[in-house]
């Protein structure tokens, strides 16, 4: 007498290890060639042997950033501290914090910035944004400072394909429905610890 099993129903003591496996050598998976076939490959990210390189660490050394009054004609642009890179480098830093991309590619752009208030009642509301080459690049962020003793920390890392040419600047503004107070502040620890800086940048490049 025959007895079929359906491999599904084979208990797990009686299965075997996928076709092909005592010769696929470490790190080895299965792809389909989708024709109900396949073969042992090396990951396609693995294979590419795919890096990300630096290209640099920014940040403000000013005690407080603070824009002028309040309502759009009184936004000031965020800087990141001193100048970097020139435009021979996939990307450049001015002192006034405008982030040049010199080479195309795919880029990681984290920024990191704190808001908070040196005094003054009511509540500051302050609004942050990006902009490429003059215009205005996703939403608005929006940070609600109501006395001195509050600060907002905000934080974005972001990988962006940018082309040659484009020029990033990041704005804060005080919002007219708010009182004319607020900004980007830093924090001066009293021990061995580093500064905390009003804003930060940081570049990176995908390669491979």
């Amino acid at each position: 007498m025959t007895i079929t099993t359906e491999h599904k129903n084979i208990q797990e003591s009686g299965l075997h290890e996928p076709k092909g496996v005592s010769t696929a050598i470490l790190g080895q998976v299965y792809i389909s060639d989708g024709a109900g076939s396949g073969s042992w490959s090396t990951p396609p990210l693995v294979a590419s042997e795919i890096g990300i390189e630096r290209l640099l660490d920014a940040s403000s050394v000013a005690s407080t950033q603070d824009p002028t009054g309040t309502g759009d004609g009184d936004a000031i642009q965020v800087e990141f501290g001193p100048a970097q890179l020139t435009s021979s480098d996939p990307v450049n830093l001015g002192v006034d914090g405008t982030l040049f991309v010199n080479t195309t590619g795919l880029y990681r752009i984290k920024v990191a910035m704190q808001f908070g208030r040196s005094g003054g009642a009511g509540v500051a509301e302050m609004l942050f944004r990006v902009t490429v080459n003059g215009t205005q690049a996703g939403r608005t962020i929006a940070a609600k400072i109501d006395s001195a003793d509050v600060d907002s920390y905000f934080e974005n890392d972001s990988w962006l394909e940018l082309p040659a040419g484009a020029e990033i600047r990041y704005e804060i503004m005080r919002d007219s429905s708010g009182v004319n107070q607020g900004g980007l502040i830093s924090v001066t620890p009293t021990g061995t610890w580093a500064f905390a800086p009003t804003a930060a940048l940081r570049v990176e490049r995908w390669s491979s």
